[in-house]
């Protein structure tokens, strides 16, 4: 990320391809962008106008994938449709892997927070449906998918 502010503040359009997943940072569990292909962002430049020794030289950049001291260039269509995907969010992460159901959750935060219950199924995008053992009796709870945390494997 270094590298594309420092190409965009020498007036370079810089692309850097992200997805959406949970990270979980001092037991807290935030939604975050990651580069879709670590290490690598594209620059749209014309190097018969503009040589590529000033990307090369910029604080970040390790090198230049392409042919000799020639880099190569990347279809304007993949670059349209990897645009396009990101923003539909193709690429993003839907739930954190251990999510499924019969795993043991517990709440993080919240009215219920500290509560231990099995995991049922998604009840929408961002929540989940988890069943609780309240007052005597098995109760499904929905609760936002950040504030759980996996208890087993």
């Amino acid at each position: 990320m270094l590298a594309s502010e420092h190409l965009e503040r020498q007036g370079y359009e810089v692309y850097l391809p992200t997805f959406q997943r949970w990270v979980s940072h001092a037991r807290v569990r935030i939604w975050a962008a990651r580069p879709l292909f670590p290490r690598y962002l594209f620059v749209a430049f014309d190097p018969k106008a503009k040589p590529s020794s000033p990307i090369r030289s910029t604080a970040g950049v390790r090198w230049l994938i392409g042919q000799g001291n020639e880099p190569l260039p990347v279809e304007d269509d993949l670059i349209k449709k990897l645009q396009m995907s990101e923003e539909m969010g193709i690429f993003d992460e839907t739930a954190p892997p251990w999510l499924k159901p019969g795993t043991l959750v517990r709440i993080t935060e919240g009215l219920f927070a500290g509560f231990v219950g099995e995991l049922r199924g998604k009840a929408d995008k961002e929540r989940i449906q988890v069943l609780l053992s309240l007052l005597g009796r098995a109760t499904p709870v929905q609760i936002p998918v950040a504030h759980l945390e996996c208890v087993s494997p």
